[in-house]
C-alpha cells in the first residue's frame, strides 16, 4: 500500500463515480492518495474542523437548557465562518444530558447527527 500526493487523474477518477466530498465543507489541508499494487484504489481529505464541548451546572430547567443551546447555535452559526474560517464544527456533550437536547438541535436548528464518528488522538504530547 502507497500513500502518495494526490493528482489530477485521482481526481477525475472520483469524479466519475461522484466520489469528491463536498468542497463547500472544507477547507481540505490534506489530501493524499492510496495505491495499491500501483492501481489507485482512493484517497483521504483531511479538512479543519471545530469540536465545541457544551457543559452546563446541574439542575438547569429544560427551558432553561433549550436556550442556552440556542444562544450557543447562534453564535457559533456566525463566529464559526467568520473568525476560524471553516464551515462546520461538531458539538460534544459532557454530562447527563437526555437524548431528547440531541433530538431538540436536530429538529430546531438543523444539526446532522452523526453516526459514524471516530477520533485519531495522539497521546504522545506532541
Amino acid at each position: 500500500m502507497l500513500i502518495r500526493e494526490t493528482n489530477l487523474c485521482d481526481l477525475v477518477e472520483l469524479e466519475k463515480n461522484n466520489r469528491i466530498p463536498n468542497l463547500y465543507s472544507g477547507p481540505y489541508r490534506l489530501i493524499r492518495s492510496l495505491e495499491h499494487d500501483g492501481k489507485f484504489i482512493g484517497s483521504f481529505w483531511s479538512r479543519l474542523t471545530t469540536e465545541v464541548t457544551l457543559i452546563l451546572v446541574e439542575d438547569l430547567s429544560k427551558l432553561t437548557i433549550a436556550r442556552a443551546m440556542n444562544e450557543m447555535n447562534d453564535f457559533l452559526y456566525e463566529k464559526i465562518p467568520s473568525e476560524l474560517g471553516i464551515s462546520d464544527s461538531f458539538v460534544i456533550f459532557e454530562g447527563p444530558y437526555e437524548d431528547s437536547y440531541v433530538h431538540f438541535l436536530k429538529k430546531n436548528f438543523k444539526m446532522e447527527e452523526m453516526q459514524k464518528a471516530l477520533r485519531i488522538r495522539r497521546n504522545d504530547g506532541a
